[in-house]
């Protein structure tokens, strides 16, 4: 059986299904407050968390959460297993399979947006093709040993064919969001298994990779600290075995400049970590070390 939806659920509904245009039934109730949220939410959902934090309010609460809690409660109210859905009911399923989607939980977003795959309107045909590919987003994100470099090298690998295949759609940012943290996690695991020149590598090529990420300020106070330390066990090669300094401080150099980029970008957590280090390092240089 076909559901048709009211005009004004319709029209929040294309909005979120990306409908070219719709053509449909008059309205028959108003559900003012869920097409009021659902037009809300859609402006969230349009913003690029790859590049601009997710929107948050004025007491720092994620907004994309408060929708998702929103809609939870709306669907609480209304009760309806979904053989006996209504319009609304349909809309507010497919608003918080969105709504996971876009908060990176994307087994939970295919299951519901399964749910509405499963009746006859004009969402079915959108929901059956994101159920498909949160799906993949899932599989791509499921757990591995994060100590197996080699498997989070395979992770990068699948990211980067799904961000290429995704690239100009709806969901290009979270793909792109999705394979830097996988190349964050890369920079970490060769850090902590102790190869620091492999390490360093990893670290250039993340901030080359994301010079538009919104995480770049932090990326590059990474990389600082990988060149300090590098410059710090070069020290010890030169106090103990009379190593040249001269490849410590071009070290120093690099750490220096790294934080100096972070402390210029937008993130303020970015910029504060940047500029307490450059203070420590100059200090350190300056009081006779060699690096911090």
């Amino acid at each position: 059986m076909s559901i048709r939806l009211p005009l004004s659920i319709a029209l929040a509904a294309c909005s979120l299904a990306g409908c070219a245009s719709w053509r449909g039934a008059a309205p028959t109730e108003p559900a003012e407050s869920l097409t009021h949220l659902v037009t809300e939410l859609h402006m969230h959902l349009r913003e690029d968390t790859y590049r601009y934090a997710r929107p948050r309010s004025q007491d720092g609460r994620d907004l994309l959460e408060v929708a998702l809690w929103k809609l939870d409660r709306l669907e609480r109210e209304r009760a309806r297993v979904p053989a006996s859905w209504e319009p609304a009911d349909q809309v507010i399923a497919f608003a918080q399979a969105r709504t996971l989607e876009r908060l990176r939980r994307y087994a939970a977003a295919a299951a519901a947006y399964e749910r509405v795959a499963a009746l006859d309107s004009i969402l079915s045909e959108p929901a059956r093709e994101n159920a498909a590919l949160n799906r993949r987003l899932a599989a791509a994100s499921s757990g591995i040993d994060a100590a197996d470099v080699a498997a989070v090298e395979a992770r990068i690998r699948d990211w980067r064919e799904i961000v290429w295949e995704l690239r100009g759609t709806s969901h290009a940012s979270l793909a792109r969001e999705e394979l830097e943290s996988w190349q964050v996690l890369r920079v970490e695991r060769l850090a902590a298994s102790g190869d620091a020149a492999a390490a360093l590598d990893a670290c250039e090529r993340l901030v080359e990779a994301h010079r538009e990420s919104k995480n770049v300020g932090r990326h590059l106070v990474r990389l600082g600290d990988l060149y300090a330390q590098a410059a710090r066990l070069r020290a010890v090669e030169h106090s103990v075995a009379g190593a040249p300094a001269t490849h410590a401080e071009v070290l120093v150099d690099r750490a220096f400049t790294a934080w100096e980029l972070a402390a210029e970008t937008r993130d303020a957590g970015a910029r504060r970590a940047a500029e307490a280090r450059i203070q420590a390092l100059d200090a350190d240089v300056h009081g006779g070390g060699h690096a911090p």
